[in-house]
């Protein structure tokens, strides 16, 4: 929980996560899966585009 709460404070994407953390939220647990790691993981299919905002936003930081 508090490394999700410390990625979702990274300034510049913070609406990214929220968007992201929003769209989780509300999918149910017909959609959720658990990964290799053992940890929950959305299935394919939802929550993409918010999935690719996150991506998008952490890579843009990682370039400058």
């Amino acid at each position: 929980m508090q490394g999700c709460i410390e990625m979702a404070s990274v300034a510049p994407c913070t609406q990214a996560f929220r968007g992201l953390y929003s769209c989780l939220l509300r999918e149910p647990l017909t959609h959720w899966e658990c990964g290799e790691d053992r940890m929950g993981a959305i299935r394919d299919g939802y929550c993409e585009q918010e999935q690719e905002a996150v991506a998008g936003c952490m890579e843009k930081l990682s370039q400058r």
